[in-house]
């Protein structure tokens, strides 16, 4: 986990010159990114800045769901209801899933690539048991997915920053689960009568 940090200004790379050789001093700051701190602070697109006040940040949680062989949830991909593997021996995708709300144009099918709306919850089922796991961040997140041979799961969520808000949804049916999940985000509103028309 990356600790909040102060903002340093970049100090340019300075040589000492001393006894026939020139001694490279850099910035300590500026880690293996080379003398600035490129992107530490803010990042551009176009004409908009994103700020980041407390610098850079990172965070990851590795989850291992033994006994179950399929996972579903973190909604809002064009894919299979099963999701499939994106490291390891059986992968299916060389890239992680990526939980980032975005209105997507003309997407494509079979892709990991977000649609719309990112919901951080993850459901492991087998036979006899279903479980769940919602990770309460609101950063953009990437998951990387491994079906492993003992019949598990094993997933890795690494998010670009927040505090860790986890929760482990027990189960142990599909029924409980919603029901435990319902009880910590509140359930959905019944939408007004009137709504209730021809959509566009």
């Amino acid at each position: 986990m990356e600790h909040f940090r102060t903002r340093e200004d970049s100090k340019p790379v300075e040589h000492i010159k001393g006894e026939g050789q020139f001694v490279l001093q850099v910035n300590p700051a500026a880690w293996f990114e080379g003398d600035a701190q490129d992107a530490f602070w803010d990042e551009n697109f176009s004409t908009w800045t994103d700020t980041r006040p407390k610098g850079p940040e990172c965070l990851s949680l590795d989850i291992t769901f033994p006994n179950h062989a399929n996972v579903y949830g973190i909604p809002r991909h064009a894919m299979n209801l099963s999701l499939p593997s994106t490291t390891g021996l059986t992968a299916r995708y060389t890239d992680s899933f990526c939980l980032y709300n975005a209105d997507v144009f003309e997407y494509l099918s079979d892709s990991l690539t977000s649609l719309y709306g990112s919901i951080p919850l993850m459901h492991a089922h087998f036979a006899t048991s279903t479980v769940a796991v919602f990770n309460a961040l609101a950063s953009k997140t990437w998951i990387d997915i491994a079906h492993v041979e003992q019949g598990g799961v094993e997933m890795h969520w690494i998010s670009e920053s927040g505090i860790l808000g986890v929760f482990l949804l027990p189960g142990p049916t599909p029924t409980d689960v919603f029901a435990q999940y319902a009880h910590i985000t509140g359930t959905a509103p019944l939408p007004a009568h009137w709504s209730l028309s021809y959509h566009q």
